[in-house]
């Protein structure tokens, strides 16, 4: 799938969940957008594998979560069908997608590097990044406090170029996925 066409998916998807949210049952296109869906009616996709509630693997494999339920909802109102080609890590569905093995991704922080190969939309999900420290560490109050900690940080999430984490004097580790950084606090 070209780059154009993968961009214009995104786009077309996002505006179908946009139009659809909280709205009624019937969706009204136009005939460009019937045209679209009529010559793509198939639209891949990966997910991550640990990133409930957002999105996750069930014990079968299967996508779950906040962004399975929406494109539910989007394939139930236009006839797409999302092809789930499997979970990935973030590092390796970022990869998939530079490939152009993928034609969307369900849920992804805006950054310039990004833009590159994504287009994104305004976001239909907000979350804010949380420290977890174990109970035995003293209390982290500011920024500060991280000089010379060890941090342990999903590869290539957004939070990697926060610059307030970088200049923090904080030793940043990087490991697999969410469940992975838990694991160093136990």
């Amino acid at each position: 799938m070209t780059e154009h066409k993968t961009i214009q998916t995104f786009l077309f998807i996002l505006l179908i969940f946009l139009t659809s949210c909280g709205g009624p049952a019937e969706l009204i296109l136009n005939s460009q957008e019937t045209g679209w869906i009529r010559s793509n009616r198939e639209v891949r996709y990966f997910h991550l594998a640990n990133y409930a509630p957002f999105e996750f693997s069930d014990v079968n494999g299967r996508h779950q979560g906040i962004t399975r339920d929406y494109l539910d909802r989007i394939e139930e109102l236009t006839g797409l069908e999302f092809i789930d080609c499997g979970a990935r890590t973030w590092s390796d569905l970022l990869s998939e997608l530079r490939k152009g093995n993928a034609d969307l991704v369900t849920i992804a922080a805006d950054s310039p590097d990004r833009r590159e190969y994504l287009t994104f939309s305004p976001p239909f999900i907000t979350s804010s990044f949380s420290l977890f420290t174990a109970e035995s560490d003293p209390t982290i109050s500011s920024i500060q406090d991280l000089e010379r900690k060890r941090i342990a940080v999903p590869q290539d999430y957004i939070v990697n170029q926060e610059p307030a984490l970088l200049h923090s004097g904080a030793i940043i580790i990087n490991k697999e996925d969410d469940a992975a950084c838990l694991q160093e606090l136990l």
